[in-house]
């Protein structure tokens, strides 16, 4: 499984930029991450390209940016989901908030 970005509105240094490997067209970089995959998708509709669906532009541009930046990712393999946590509790009431 690909690394996956944290947050797709936390801006990479420069933005999101992307290269098509088929074609090799270099999208400029921009600072909407939704914007940019609607141009890839786009981009793959009107060269009769796989993965021209929004879905699939936007997983790979993840992984294109992961790639570059993989201190803004994470591996969703691995991700550990953090417990709930209570904010002061009673003994009284299995652990609810008093």
């Amino acid at each position: 499984m690909s690394l996956r970005l944290r947050n797709r509105k936390t801006f990479p240094t420069g933005g999101y930029s992307y290269t098509q490997p088929e074609t090799g067209r270099v999208f400029a970089p921009m600072f909407s991450f939704a914007y940019q995959s609607k141009e890839i998708m786009q981009h793959r509709k009107d060269n009769n390209l796989p993965r021209a669906t929004i879905a699939e532009s936007s997983e790979d541009l993840d992984t294109f940016t992961c790639n570059r930046n993989p201190d803004l990712c994470y591996d969703p393999g691995n991700r550990v989901v953090e417990a709930p946590r209570t904010v002061g509790s009673c003994a009284t009431c299995s652990g609810s908030p008093a």
